[in-house]
């Protein structure tokens, strides 16, 4: 059995910007989970509040809620996004342990991931090599080389029990404790000998200028990635993108569920 769950760490009401916003984004996220053409999977969500967002009602969706807890600094939001994905990672040992793939909140994945990595299996795991931006402000997108170092939605683990913590607040040393920024993570792999396959499609979009970014909000970003960007191009999304990944084509968001419009998929489109 190769069970596939996706975790969605959701950042708190009171570090958040704009909370409905917050909410928009994280629902067009679950709705590119739930799209998955393989339905055999499991999602659970880390959170202190529950935004309004229909997906909750899916079966396959599991929900942590967190106690309300301070965080202002940049230092303690990132603390507490770490205790969320302990609190993913200990639900998925409850579950047996499987194939684990963290997405931030305002990311959208292929939905053909789940059917790709219960087919084929790697007894590790896999990396996404290559992944897509788009820009929430132009409603363009473009590829994204290096697509590990630039989103934390960027790999999916095979994970055992003894793989996983036992509680969110076990100290107690885990395979998967040793995996902290994202940038890292094939590298880490690669050197405990259980090297990340490259996933053979682009898998994940990254959203952009979504008011939300906090890697945009810190800076966080190198010098490659802005190098990077002002020589790929990019283009409206074509319509085949659009209902991979639930983007709205024409819209200034992502897709809470509808289709790529008519009059959008007109336009000039970036076919993959």
């Amino acid at each position: 059995m190769n069970r596939f769950a996706f975790g969605i760490p959701l950042r708190s009401r009171q570090t958040a910007r704009d909370w409905d916003r917050v909410g928009r984004l994280f629902e067009a996220t679950l709705n590119s989970v739930l799209a998955q053409s393989d339905p055999d999977f499991s999602v659970i969500v880390a959170c202190h509040e529950r935004p309004a967002a229909t997906g909750f009602a899916d079966p396959r969706v599991v929900t942590i809620e967190l106690p309300p807890m301070p965080i202002v600094s940049s230092a303690e939001q990132m603390k507490d996004k770490r205790l969320k994905h302990m609190c993913i990672a200990a639900a998925l040992r409850r579950m047996g342990g499987g194939f684990l793939m963290f997405v931030d909140a305002d990311d959208l994945v292929s939905n053909r991931i789940v059917a790709h990595v219960r087919r084929h299996p790697d007894p590790h795991g896999y990396i996404v090599d290559a992944g897509y931006e788009y820009d929430l402000a132009t409603g363009l997108v473009r590829t994204a080389p290096r697509f590990d170092r630039l989103c934390g939605s960027c790999a999916v683990f095979n994970y055992s029990l003894p793989d996983l913590p036992e509680t969110p607040h076990s100290t107690a040393p885990c395979r998967f404790t040793s995996f902290s920024n994202h940038s890292h993570w094939r590298d880490i792999a690669k050197a405990e000998g259980r090297p990340l396959a490259p996933l053979p499609f682009r898998a994940v979009v990254f959203v952009r200028n979504n008011g939300e970014n906090h890697s945009v909000a810190t800076g966080n970003i190198g010098w490659r990635r802005r190098l990077l960007r002002t020589v790929l191009p990019s283009r409206r999304p074509s319509a085949g993108l659009c209902r991979e990944f639930g983007l709205a084509c024409g819209t200034s968001e992502p897709s809470r569920g509808g289709t790529c419009s008519r009059a959008a998929a007109s336009r000039p489109t970036w076919r993959r």
